[in-house]
């Protein structure tokens, strides 16, 4: 049984960030608001639910508060 493990592989964050460094990774990920945490290697850590979750639940719009200056 091949089951997939808790955080998100090399070729999978390739692929959601579209970076090869760990670096341009982390800022890809914190532009994209995909929470993640940063191991003593410098690499990202992104659960594999974090992903999933993402792609389930939209992301409620926040409220912005306008102002006209007459």
């Amino acid at each position: 049984m091949n089951t997939p493990s808790i955080g998100l592989t090399k070729a999978e964050l390739h692929e959601v960030t579209g970076f090869k460094y760990p670096q341009k990774q982390i800022h890809a990920l914190a532009l994209m608001d995909i929470p993640f945490r940063v191991r003593p290697d410098g690499t990202p850590f992104v659960a594999r639910v974090a992903i999933e979750c993402q792609s389930i639940v939209p992301n409620p719009k926040k409220n912005q508060d306008w102002v006209i200056n007459m």
